[in-house]
């Protein structure tokens, strides 16, 4: 269990100190692929502001765990990591099952924290990382269904991208 807070206090920490600027800057600049842009802008529109525990955030949340993991998925098999690739998506599965069914936000928070560790430890061992913004995104949800004090900040981080 202590493993999962401090990977994800390592990430919150990046997280807080570059969401608003990274998301804003990468908007500008036409940064953002456009399959992240749709997801940020789903998640503005069903999240914010404080109801990421309703069936349509999460349902919004699933939807975007499936892309992120989906294409990191592809990116490792790419890299010739199969295996990684393989065990991401075992690990990410439950992540992604509020599309379909409805799963109460507790059960949601430990699919996203598994899935987060997952990605970190993958990320270590192969120096292949998924898409920053739509990482940063993911973990602003499970700090958010966690009801991080810290959730305020990264609404507000995630209500500025245009």
């Amino acid at each position: 269990m202590q493993h999962v807070f401090s990977f994800l206090f390592l990430c919150f920490c990046f997280f807080v100190t570059s969401i608003p600027v990274h998301a804003q800057t990468a908007a500008q600049q036409g940064g953002v692929p456009q399959a992240v842009s749709s997801q940020i802008i789903s998640i503005q529109k069903s999240c914010l502001p404080s109801r990421w525990q309703t069936p349509d955030c999460l349902k919004a949340m699933g939807e975007s765990n499936l892309i992120m993991a989906s294409n990191y998925a592809e990116a490792l098999q790419n890299g010739d990591h199969k295996p990684a690739a393989d065990e991401l998506l075992q690990h990410c599965a439950a992540s992604t099952a509020a599309r379909e069914q409805e799963v109460p936000a507790y059960a949601m928070t430990s699919a996203m924290t598994e899935c987060a560790n997952t990605m970190g430890e993958i990320a270590q061992n192969t120096g292949i990382r998924p898409d920053p913004t739509h990482f940063q995104l993911f973990i602003a949800g499970v700090l958010c269904l966690s009801q991080n004090p810290q959730c305020a900040a990264l609404e507000k981080g995630i209500a500025a991208f245009k």
